[in-house]
């Protein structure tokens, strides 16, 4: 697959974790193809090229991926029991962070209006 063509299912991807190292890509793609169409599965393995038991499986909508969370989390596979959520957006995550910003040494004595004529004239916003 493409670099292109990953770019566009990137709000469609699930990360499951606590699969066994015995576990295949082709077994967990047919897993997960029970409940919706699956374009990828990519298993995260070390040096040694053994799986590390979790990974993401990338499906054709978002809402295919909601689905699969929603049946397919808690469920079995060969023996263990799979953990399943939605992997978020960067601007999801940023909307849902609190970004906080601490000044030092303001001026003493000014007023919240005064401090924020100042603050916005001499902050560069990026």
């Amino acid at each position: 697959m493409y670099k292109k063509d990953l770019e566009s299912i990137t709000e469609a991807v699930v990360v499951v974790k606590n699969f066994g190292p015995s576990v295949s890509h082709k077994e967990l793609h047919n897993f997960f193809s029970q409940v919706a169409n699956v374009r990828m599965v990519k298993i995260a393995i070390n040096k040694k090229g053994e799986s590390l038991g979790y990974g993401c499986v990338y499906f054709e909508r978002s809402e295919d991926a909601d689905l699969a969370c929603r049946k397919m989390n808690g469920s079995k596979l060969k023996e263990n029991e799979l953990v399943i959520e939605r992997v978020l957006l960067r601007i999801e995550k940023e909307k849902n962070s609190n970004n906080h910003l601490y000044v030092k040494h303001l001026p003493e004595g000014k007023s919240k209006e005064e401090i924020e004529k100042i603050l916005s004239v001499n902050l560069i916003v990026k």
